[in-house]
């Protein structure tokens, strides 16, 4: 029945959204850029809901390791696949500002991602050129 499937995949849902994040509560860089890599498949099965209100304040809070440039510009890299799952509403309020913090980040690459990442937003319609030059006067 589909309230049995509906029960199931909550269930489900549930289990991987706590590996996700014991992954990224973790100590080691290594699993959550592994985690990061394969971040949209996860976006998928937890479905739009649960990816805004759950699993997108965990990837976002790998930013906070100033330690690991590597870690932060995984996260750039992995993005925009993120983004345009997760809506323009949550892009806009959530996104876009690591994005911009991202741009003035003291390690060059994570700054090339971040750009790389807001270069690849405009190109899929998913922010305007405006926003972008919004972006650029700001920083």
């Amino acid at each position: 029945s589909s309230e049995s499937y509906d029960a199931d995949l909550a269930t489900l849902q549930d289990a991987f959204l706590g590996i996700a994040s014991e992954m990224l509560s973790g100590t080691s860089s290594g699993v959550k850029r592994t985690l990061l890599q394969d971040i949209l498949r996860l976006c998928l099965l937890l479905g739009r809901e649960r990816t805004n209100n759950s699993l997108l304040p965990l990837i976002i809070t790998v930013l906070n390791d100033r330690s690991d440039w590597e870690l932060r510009a995984a996260f750039f890299e992995q993005l925009v696949g993120v983004a345009s799952f997760v809506g323009s509403q949550s892009l806009q309020h959530f996104i876009l500002p690591c994005i911009i913090q991202a741009l003035t980040d003291m390690h060059e690459l994570v700054a090339e991602a971040a750009l790389g990442a807001l270069a690849s937003l405009v190109e899929l319609g998913l922010l305007t050129r405006q926003v972008c030059v919004c972006v650029c006067v700001c920083v």
